[in-house]
């Protein structure tokens, strides 16, 4: 996977955890312990079925598999990330490999450091297909096929802002 899209829905982790601390995120609350470092898709619906008992639908759990699959081990270290918040589009590179530990609430629970850039871009300016494929309402979506369009706005921003050139990530006021 060269580009995926992480959100925590219901919860604001981006401005106050994942930017400033480095990092992206998923629950995984009810998960075991994971003695793997890769687990298997089978091994994954196993530990989701008996954790998430009575606390999802047959659909929600089959979508938390796929997305826990996706963050241990389809993502790799140097994939392009990108994330929402405050209505803004955050970009970085994964730069460790996933992690498992308690986190306050169990809202953070498995872990994958981030590089985040500076800039951040308006979502409302940002290209037709990157605001579509963001819309998508999971927590991990593949943005494989807009990473294109998200290198671009990367160089567009590292270019012609000068804001995001002094490494403030400040925006001018328009």
């Amino acid at each position: 996977m060269a580009g995926a899209r992480i959100q925590c829905l219901g919860h604001n982790l981006v401005r106050r955890l994942w930017l400033e601390e480095g990092f992206v995120s998923l629950a995984g609350a009810h998960l075991p312990p994971l003695e793997e470092a890769d687990p298997t898709k089978s091994a994954l619906r196993h530990f989701v079925e008996e954790g998430y008992e009575g606390a999802a639908s047959y659909n929600q759990k089959q979508g938390l598999v796929d997305e826990l699959h996706a963050f241990l081990t389809q993502i790799r270290v140097g994939d392009t990330v990108a994330t929402i918040g405050d209505g803004r589009l955050h970009v970085g590179q994964i730069t460790g490999e996933a992690v498992q530990s308690a986190s306050p609430g169990g809202l953070s629970n498995l872990r994958r450091t981030v590089a985040w850039q500076a800039a951040s871009h308006a979502y409302e300016e940002l290209p037709e297909e990157v605001q579509q494929k963001l819309s998508v309402q999971h927590d991990v979506v593949d943005l494989t096929g807009v990473l294109d369009a998200l290198d671009g706005l990367t160089r567009r921003t590292e270019h012609a802002d000068p804001a995001a050139a002094d490494g403030t990530g400040d925006h001018p006021a328009a």
